[in-house]
Order: C-alpha cells, then structure tokens, then sequence
C-alpha cells in the first residue's frame, strides 16, 4: 500500500517529551511523521499489519496481535515494557500505535508508566489523556491496569486487592481468572478478597 506521506495529519501525542508517543497506523507508516518525532521503536497492537509490509526503515518493530472482542493485554505488558525499556537504553523513541491509537495503544503506555513511573492506574492515565485527549480505553483494559499497578505497589486498604504477608493469605484466593502465565507471574503479590 503506497501513502502519501505529506497528505497524512501527525497527531502523533507525545507522552513523555522526546521519547513516548502515541499514534494511529497511518502515522505509524508514514517516513516523514517517524523522522519528525525521531521514532527508532515501533510497538504496533494490530492484528492488521506484518512487519514486512510496512515499508519502513525501521529496525526495531514489536506487534503485539489483537483480536476482535478480546481486550487481553495484562500477559503481554511485561513485553512492551521490555521493548520500550530497550528503546530507552538505546536513547530512541518510542511510537506505541494500534488502528486509532485511543484504547489498546494508551493502555500499553500507562502500563509503561505504572511500573516505570511508579503512578496508579489512574495516575498514569491522566497522564496519558493530557497528552492524548478522547482516549476510550475498554473495562476489561481498565481492570488489567488496576491489576497491574497492584503488582507493583499492592495496598491493603485497596477495595479489590491487597498485598500478601506470610501467613495472611487464608482469606483470599490467587487472580485464577487470568491465564496461567499471568497468574505464576503474580501470584506471589497479588490475590483477590473473596
């Protein structure tokens, strides 16, 4: 697919200056919008793109696949985390994109912003709107970034979650909603109230 790329509107928002933006796919395509915001990282959450079909010059492109009516990215945060890290310690940039950039994208930035950043789920978002207003991120994305920030700064006073001690477990029961993976990588930090 051929753009033209002077045609194309950069909205791209800048989430943290210099390093972490948001986009949609067409700005993720586009030479001309990756060079102004000096992007080396591309981290798409499409099901609709290959990495070979883009026709960038870019040599660091993670996708993270998405499916229609499955808002499941908790497993997949460690990763993107990973990569915007590597970005990071590679003194790059970051673009974060999925079709539209207003749901699965911002969450892949918050959750950055959660662990790195050591902000609440709704800390980080409100970070993540002010740069990028209109955002509409899903309930079931909402609740994996509550989820989220509880590994990383779990509270006993938290309504839903709470932090284990040894030997205070007997009343709460490991997240075995979520798969496996996710449950071993948390089960240590974090269980539900029954």
């Amino acid at each position: 697919m051929s753009l033209d790329h002077h045609l194309i509107r950069d909205r791209v928002s800048e989430v943290l200056p210099g390093f972490l933006f948001i986009g949609n796919m067409l700005e993720a395509r586009s030479e001309v919008i990756l060079k102004r915001h000096k992007v080396t990282h591309v981290l798409t959450v499409s099901s609709n793109v290959d990495r070979t079909d883009t026709g960038l010059s870019i040599d660091h492109h993670l996708i993270i696949p998405e499916y229609d009516n499955i808002d499941d990215l908790l497993c997949q945060f460690s990763t993107t985390f990973k990569f915007i890290e590597d970005a990071k310690n590679d003194k790059g940039a970051v673009l974060i994109h999925g079709a539209h950039g207003m749901s699965r994208a911002p969450t892949i930035a918050a959750a950055y912003l959660i662990k790195k950043e050591s902000l609440t789920a709704k800390g980080a978002l409100e970070v993540v709107r002010k740069a990028r207003p209109g955002i509409h991120i899903s309930p079931p994305l909402l609740q994996q970034l509550d989820i989220y920030e509880c590994a990383y700064d779990s509270s006993p006073s938290d309504k839903v979650f709470a932090s284990t001690k040894k030997g205070s477990s007997r009343h709460r029961r490991p997240l075995s909603f979520l798969r496996r993976d996710v449950t071993v990588a948390f089960a240590e930090r974090i269980y539900m109230r029954e």
